[in-house]
């Protein structure tokens, strides 16, 4: 008979991208080595059975714990609640904000999962919400390589799909259109993204190699889908350091705890678009490479391993790790 006391549940959503699902895949070396194929790997090294479902009602009580990721409102809907002992043992990854899945966030949900594992700074309380980190997946691809000089770079892009969230007030969506419809005007502005079609910046979707457009430009709008809290530090500022552009940023209210605030021109300092586009046209060329040489150097850095595959999976083994067997 299998011993349900070793059983680890994973539950996840339908549409789970390549780099939360739990089978490698032998052809992408990067997502070998995100975050499903590690939790996994973790997982059964310290010597756990796993089962998976999208189906909460599978779940059975007896079992050892339960980890959750980008599963959909109905889904955690039809996951029962325990008792506390039980619920101590059920783990909730968050990686969205309550702009997208507002159930995650829910008092509904907290009667689910003991454990809730957040980029918000402002929830973190280690009782009930632990921090996280995004974890971007893209290091392994490198810095971009072969930079124009500064005085063949075009000034400024904005790289993005055209994502609508309703009136949440702190989408930032919003804020690339307020962006795009002051810098377009200039004609030192090009858009990359789909849902942009019309726009006269428009130069296409989104490259697969991104760094090969960003090296192009001394600039890119680099906005976070969500803003105003502390701790929600998406993946958007990363492909533009990796890309050696300067990110001008707007998102988490404490980036500069986490990325250096010399590697990056905050949105927050000026008034209007007009006077960050001055900034960035009259910016020299030693004032750049300062940027460039800061960004080089974070990326280069330990600090960036917080963003990392390697840190989702250590903190939440640690807190599977430390419950009672």
């Amino acid at each position: 008979m299998q011993n349900t006391s070793k059983i680890v549940w994973l539950l996840y959503g339908n549409g789970v991208p390549s780099w939360y699902a739990c089978t490698p895949i032998p052809s992408d070396p990067i997502q070998s080595k995100s975050l499903g194929p590690r939790l996994f790997e973790e997982i059964q090294k310290a010597g756990f059975t796993i089962h998976f479902t999208q189906d909460a009602s599978e779940i059975r009580g007896d079992m050892f714990a339960l980890i959750s990721w980008d599963a959909a409102a109905p889904i955690l809907q039809n996951l029962a609640p325990y008792s506390k002992e039980n619920r101590d043992r059920c783990f909730l990854l968050a990686f969205e904000p309550p702009m997208i899945c507002p159930a995650y966030y829910s008092e509904e949900t907290k009667k689910r999962f003991g454990k809730i594992f957040v980029w918000f700074d402002d929830l973190v309380d280690n009782v009930n919400f632990y921090k996280i980190h995004c974890p971007f997946n893209l290091w392994g691809l490198g810095m971009a390589t072969n930079l124009p000089p500064f005085s063949e770079k075009k000034l400024c892009c904005l790289m993005n799909g055209n994502k609508q969230w309703g009136n949440d007030p702190n989408e930032l969506n919003s804020e690339r259109v307020r962006a795009i419809q002051a810098l377009t005007p200039t004609g030192d502005f090009d858009l990359y993204g789909s849902g942009w079609h019309g726009i006269p910046s428009w130069k296409g979707v989104a490259p697969a190699d991104a760094s090969s457009v960003f090296k192009q430009y001394k600039f890119s709008i680099r906005y976070e889908n969500y803003g105003n809290r502390p701790g929600y530090v998406g993946d958007k500022i990363f492909p533009a350091l990796l890309g050696r552009t300067v990110p001008v940023y707007l998102g988490a209210t404490n980036i500069e705890e986490y990325v250096p605030k010399e590697c990056f021109v905050d949105k927050r300092e000026f008034s209007s678009y007009e006077d960050l586009y001055w900034f960035m046209k009259s910016m020299d060329e030693k004032r750049h490479e300062e940027y460039l040489a800061a960004g080089l150097a974070y990326m280069q850095s330990p600090k960036k391993e917080l963003f990392t595959t390697e840190d989702v999976v250590q903190r939440v083994m640690k807190q599977l790790s430390a419950l009672p067997r």
